[in-house]
């Protein structure tokens, strides 16, 4: 009997210092530690100087669109911060339509938590970039935080085709030396560059000799033009003419024998107006589906009858 309490005690004193051993850890109060804070980066953007793409400026002379084209500079600047210090900025990009696009970055720092970013972005050609698009810098850190400049920047026009539709021939009745003949009608009223359109009561004078001309019904004019670039772009329309040659005798008709008559929405160019082998700008601003409307004249020298042929040409670059 005395055995036997003697193993109970040993036992019970056993395990209560395995109790004591188990639970003294977690009554400590030594221990303690911090949290960090991870502060996602800001972005404000600054400007675009340095960049070469164009204005357009609309009716109202407000601007409207900027167009650029393959090989064009876009020069983007940007202030970034992030209270966590310049070393936890992880990347600083460019994004067109929603893609990263390749750049040159810079940065210039202003303190230890911020800094001036420039991204420099060479316009890559119609099959990569086109079309109005959105333009967007984005900034993250190393913990994966972002912000970005949202709809800060202004759309940019990539690419667009410069084009005009042109519509018309012109074909001179034969005539005696001295005589004006104005070139026949010869556009289909249907054609896509434009409707008849009435006419004006002229009197064209070419080298002091004066042609009344009285159109005013409804009239096709010889020639149609019609400003249809992409992007709403502004465009110059030049004119130019060459020598006519006759085909069976050698005779020479000078470019400058040939005259023009412009009408469009802005005004009218007298027929006064020579036509030259150097293109010759008639309007300066033709804005986005704008048509012009052309006649033409000549003035025969003395020359052998023939069957006369030569070229006009209507040519039209970005303003």
């Amino acid at each position: 009997m005395k055995k036997a309490i003697a193993m109970l005690l040993a036992v019970l004193i056993v395990s209560s210092a395995l109790i004591v051993f188990a639970i003294a850890p977690a009554s400590s109060e030594d221990t303690h530690g911090e949290v960090a804070t991870n502060f996602p980066p800001t972005i404000q953007y600054e400007t675009d100087a340095g960049s070469t793409y164009r204005d357009y400026t609309g009716y109202s002379n407000d601007p409207k669109y900027r167009y650029t084209w393959e090989g064009d500079i876009i020069q983007l600047k940007v202030g970034v911060t992030d209270e966590n210090g310049l070393g936890d900025i992880e990347t600083v990009e460019l994004y067109i339509n929603g893609l990263s696009r390749d750049c040159t970055v810079t940065n210039e720092t202003i303190s230890n938590t911020s800094a001036y970013y420039t991204l420099t972005y060479t316009v890559q050609n119609t099959s990569l970039v086109h079309g109005e698009q959105l333009l967007k810098v984005k900034v993250t850190d190393k913990s994966g935080a972002c912000n970005d400049t949202g709809t800060e920047i202004d759309t940019v026009w990539f690419n667009p085709v410069v084009s005009i539709c042109a519509s018309g021939s012109i074909r001179y009745l034969p005539g005696d030396p001295g005589n004006i003949n104005q070139s026949e009608e010869a556009i289909n009223s249907t054609f896509d560059c434009g409707s008849p359109v009435y006419g004006s009561d002229r009197n064209v004078c070419i080298d002091n000799t004066c042609l009344e001309d009285d159109e005013r019904a409804d009239y096709n004019w010889t020639m149609r033009v019609k400003n249809a670039a992409e992007g709403n772009v502004f465009l110059e329309l030049n004119v130019s003419g060459t020598d006519m040659t006759g085909d069976t005798k050698g005779g020479i008709i000078p470019v400058t024998n040939q005259h023009f008559y412009m009408n469009s929405s802005r005004g009218t160019t007298k027929g006064d107006t020579a036509l030259t082998e150097t293109p010759k700008p008639v309007v300066t601003g033709l804005r986005p589906d704008e048509y012009c409307y052309f006649d033409f004249y000549l003035k025969y020298p003395a020359v052998p009858k023939d069957t006369y042929s030569g070229e006009i040409n209507l040519a039209a670059g970005q303003i």
